[in-house]
């Protein structure tokens, strides 16, 4: 073990998740914070995810794409 560094969170390999909002399920064609988004987080609790990274929120384009 490194003790150059306090222990915390650098000391064990962690997983996540980054995505845009309108990557979400949902009853829109782009996604949503709806009752699916919710039913998202607890899956991704139950994987062991410990990370979650959401990209900035903004219009998306008229095919849907945030970028």
């Amino acid at each position: 073990m490194n003790t150059d560094r306090p222990a915390g969170s650098l000391d064990r390999r962690r997983a996540g998740i980054l995505l845009h909002v309108t990557s979400l399920p949902g009853s829109a064609q782009t996604g949503d914070l709806g009752a699916e988004a919710y039913h998202f987080v607890d899956f991704i609790q139950q994987t062991g995810a410990s990370v979650w990274q959401i990209l900035p929120v903004g219009p998306t384009h008229e095919d849907g794409s945030p970028y």
